[in-house]
């Protein structure tokens, strides 16, 4: 969302357990995966969604690209929602756009508890305010430097440029924009909460009619399933996170491990979705997506809705796309959920404004 330049783009989502590259080609119309790539991070190489040592990511990055096939050297990365700063302000709908950078430059220290010089900042033009038809809802998102510098670094290591830096929430919302329009149960008025399962971190962002209303992340993660696994049956943690991928677990797992952690998951999207309540004027969504690592436990979306009798699908924003030859779509398939945040930043390419 800060840096601009709209060219072929790769996009690398950096998560704490590992990278993901995807490259997309084809037209708005009918969009095709070129590329993707999924290499492991180092433990303590992203912490908390915070990079605390670049190199080892660049790194990962590297083999990464390499793996793919891609030869972009363009890329769309984002920085994590909870580092970001923002605030949704009315401007006079007759206000061209210069015109708008211009006052939200003279207006921003009244939002950003940061001086100017310190942060990173943008804007957009959401539309037309609800409450006045004279005036427009103009978002203005601001980043303390370090956090997208740090990212900027990890790709120059990597030999490639961050012609955009995004935000988490933001490639959520621009993936799950080309999902929903071709997704057969879901309608632009519907509210979705989608529920993003990683290693450290459960985020759960429900959008309607294309527009974030509310984002909230959670300290809960498949690290919990790993390290259950090691301690109940004694493996180290690269020996149960290899038994979890691979499903090689005595008979009792799924008695002993996994449906009480699928109760757990259960526990965390519900207490999330109370907050949401709790915060906004609504009461209720209409469906749940579910997206990231952890959504690819089996039969984790069936358990959610008949617990929560809300309707539940798996959030693969590459159903409705073709694949170029390289790729192999069965895995393609398989992994989809994993790469719904690359999935976002990779459609950067396909921005015209």
């Amino acid at each position: 969302m800060f840096l601009k330049n709209r060219s072929s783009i790769l996009g690398v989502d950096i998560s704490t357990s590992a990278v993901k590259v995807l490259q997309l080609g084809g037209s708005a119309d009918r969009f095709q995966v070129e590329a993707r790539a999924l290499e492991p991070l180092p433990p303590g190489a992203v912490t908390d969604r915070n990079i605390a040592d670049p190199d080892e990511v660049g790194n990962a990055i590297r083999r990464a690209v390499k793996a793919s096939g891609s030869s972009a050297k363009n890329a769309a990365v984002a920085v994590p929602t909870s580092s970001v700063i923002t605030r949704t302000v009315p401007m006079p709908s007759d206000r061209s756009t210069d015109e708008i950078e211009t006052e939200i430059r003279m207006e921003a220290p009244r939002y950003i508890p940061y001086p100017l010089d310190e942060v990173y900042l943008d804007f957009e033009v959401r539309g037309v305010s609800d409450s006045n038809p004279d005036t427009l809802d103009v978002t203005i998102v601001a980043s303390r430097r370090e956090n997208v510098e740090i990212r900027q670094e990890a790709l120059e290591a990597a030999g490639l440029k961050a012609t955009i830096v995004d935000v988490d929430a933001y490639a959520v919302e621009n993936a799950f924009g080309v999902l929903a329009e071709r997704h057969p149960s879901i309608r632009p008025e519907h509210r979705v909460a989608v529920v993003d399962i990683g290693a450290a971190l459960t985020t759960l962002t429900v959008i309607q009619n294309g527009t974030t209303l509310y984002t909230r992340d959670q300290t809960f993660g498949c690290d919990q399933l790993t390290n259950n696994i090691g301690e109940t049956y004694g493996l180290s943690r690269e020996q149960a996170e290899v038994a979890r991928r691979s499903g090689d677990l005595p008979e009792d797992y799924g008695s002993t491990i996994l449906v009480p952690f699928q109760q757990s998951v259960l526990d965390q999207i519900n207490h999330s979705l109370q907050f949401f309540t709790s915060a906004s004027h609504y009461s209720s969504v209409d469906c749940l997506l579910l997206i990231g690592g952890g959504s690819l436990l089996p039969g984790l979306d069936a358990f959610i809705m008949e617990n929560t009798g809300i309707p539940t699908f798996m959030g693969n924003p590459f159903e409705q796309m073709s694949a170029a030859r390289r790729v192999n779509r069965n895995t393609l398939m398989q992994e989809g959920p994993l790469f719904f945040v690359a999935c976002g930043l990779a459609l950067r390419s396909f921005d015209h404004s």
